[in-house]
């Protein structure tokens, strides 16, 4: 996502996916570190190191 549409639109619920990972027990424990948008080739976020 982008850092600024969070702002815009709060997500008030999970993606279906997630919601079905979650009845199952899963518990996320990790957040990707992508460049904004998910267009670099990097791997290392400005904002996230």
């Amino acid at each position: 996502g982008t850092t600024w549409l969070h702002e815009v639109r709060a997500v008030n619920q999970d993606a279906v996916s997630v919601a079905k990972l979650r009845g199952c027990g899963v518990i996320f424990i990790g957040k990707a570190n992508m460049h904004e948008l998910g267009l670099g080739t990097s791997g290392s976020n400005p904002n996230y190191g």
